[in-house]
């Protein structure tokens, strides 16, 4: 049995305690299935082992139902693409403006449409507009009629036009912050609880987590530990200017638990957080830790992948061991002799497959890199394309100088291991600094990251727009998304 990590008494499971009460000589919490990342964003990492059902009723009231809400612009428009479960509870509506006319518009179920219904009058045209959406427009335009033949408008001379939709173009502008009362409180509480739940479930103990958990008081706090993520290094701006085309299943939620070294004898515990491959910040869990170094991660998927219809019957004989295997049903068990006994066992072994959104940060990494090998390649020869995706890298590489060039092949190397392998270790937490004829340093990303900031916030604002951009690119396919060229971070 374990401890709720926020109340700290004792969890049992319901089932257990509904058969056999006579066995408990307390009233005891019960396990709560907790998504580490919120469902409602799409997060597939759950544990009953760290929060009680009250307190995860508590800590969805007080900041899950904020935090994710901040993020209806993106989970909106992307809600088709997206595999996640819904949360009926949450308003869906994301409010913005047409900004040619200045209308308040809501956004809603991929259609764009007043925030009000109203009307207007056009004399010079003799038209009057009448703007609903199309639930209420048949209702509404029968009070237009009235309200203007009360008002002896002559509508024989008019004419009506009804508007229940705007076109989803360039002329919308849909609200991210704007409007919302403490934003910036509701997000960072948001990335406190993340991390704070990946830090306990990957087996820190709650004493440790004195930045964001006061265990005294029972509660989650924002002690100013939140530090956001923006490239320092060459390595990661090339990664993060072309992400949305060298990573293979952007967007993706990255966890990153690790410990740094700050001075022989202190320790810092962070928490990387990267969630839809744009909002991406350190949560400073304990500056001051005395465990055990500590490095865990966790990445996932977020696009919908739907299992594809089989008719294993309708394959020839011999397709179908080959087509069952590229599918990933496995034939170790089968005992099978016939050939109604082979369709049967496909078709079952077919059914229980389901699709795992976890992925390997070492391999994703991986395949970024190779996407960001191939075109350097490319770059530097003047070659081909033969990848369409690749095309916009290609082209932000050569804009790049020999000396960025050559800091991203050698920092390729840092992740490496010797069988080619990726050694994540490093990633968003050090990066090398060209120091010309004297070589290369290693430096702690965080720690440079407060000196950049400190100097120059412009960088960080720079970068949160073209993120930004990207993000909206994909979830709209509209609009093409901003580059950083060369020089621009630095």
């Amino acid at each position: 049995m374990t401890n709720c990590f926020l109340c700290n008494e004792l969890m049992v499971n319901k089932d257990d305690h509904e058969r056999n009460p006579e066995k408990f000589t307390f009233k005891p919490k019960f396990r709560h299935k907790e998504h580490i990342i919120q469902n409602a964003l799409g997060g597939r990492l759950k544990t009953d082992g760290i929060l009680c059902e009250s307190c995860g009723s508590k800590l969805n009231d007080e900041i899950d139902t904020e935090f994710i809400s901040l993020f209806k612009l993106f989970t909106e428009k992307m809600k088709s693409k997206l595999a996640k479960e819904r949360n009926r509870n949450i308003s869906n509506e994301v409010k913005g403006r047409h900004m040619v006319s200045g209308k308040e518009i809501v956004y809603k179920d991929g259609r764009i449409t007043a925030k009000k219904p109203h009307f207007e009058i056009d004399e010079v045209k003799k038209r009057v507009c009448i703007y609903a959406n199309q639930f209420i427009m048949v209702q509404y335009k029968e009070h237009v009629r009235r309200t203007l033949l009360a008002q002896e408008l002559p509508l024989e001379h008019y004419s009506i036009e009804e508007i229940t939709e705007f076109a989803d173009d360039e002329n919308i502008g849909l609200y991210f912050s704007e409007g919302v009362n403490e934003f910036n409180a509701k997000w960072l509480m948001g990335y406190i609880k993340i991390a704070t739940e990946f830090a306990i479930y990957c087996g820190i103990n709650r004493t440790q987590l004195l930045r964001t958990l006061d265990t005294k008081a029972k509660k989650l706090i924002n002690t100013d530990c939140i530090l956001p993520f923006f490239p320092i290094g060459v390595f990661d701006m090339m990664i993060e200017q072309n992400r949305i085309f060298l990573e293979r299943y952007y967007p993706s939620h990255t966890l990153i638990l690790f410990t740094e070294q700050n001075r022989p004898d202190k320790k810092v515990l962070f928490c990387y957080i990267d969630l839809f491959s744009t909002f991406q910040f350190y949560v400073v869990l304990n500056d001051n830790y005395s465990g055990d170094d500590v490095f865990k991660t966790y990445c996932q998927k977020l696009e919908k992948e739907i299992k594809p219809e089989v008719d294993f019957r309708k394959l020839r004989l011999k397709h179908i061991r080959p087509v069952s295997e590229s599918v990933g049903i496995s034939f170790d068990k089968y005992e099978g002799k016939t050939i109604e006994e082979l369709y049967q066992y496909v078709e079952a072994e077919y059914a229980k497959l389901t699709t795992i959104y976890e992925l390997d940060l070492s391999e994703e990494l991986y395949q970024i890199i190779l996407n960001m090998v191939s075109a350097i390649a490319v770059a530097t020869s003047n070659g081909t394309v033969s990848n369409p995706r690749l095309s916009i890298p290609v082209e932000s590489f050569t804009y790049i100088s020999d000396e960025w060039r050559g800091t991203v092949l050698r920092e390729l190397k840092l992740h490496l291991n010797p069988d080619d392998t990726i050694n994540p270790k490093y990633f968003r937490q050090q990066f090398l600094e060209p120091k010309g004829e004297d070589g290369y340093e290693i430096l702690s990303t965080p720690s440079e990251i407060i000196h950049e900031m400190k100097r120059n916030e412009t960088p960080m604002v720079v970068y949160g727009h073209m993120k930004f951009s990207h993000l909206s690119y994909y979830a709209s396919k509209s609009t093409k998304p901003n580059f950083i060229k060369d020089g621009t971070n630095h």
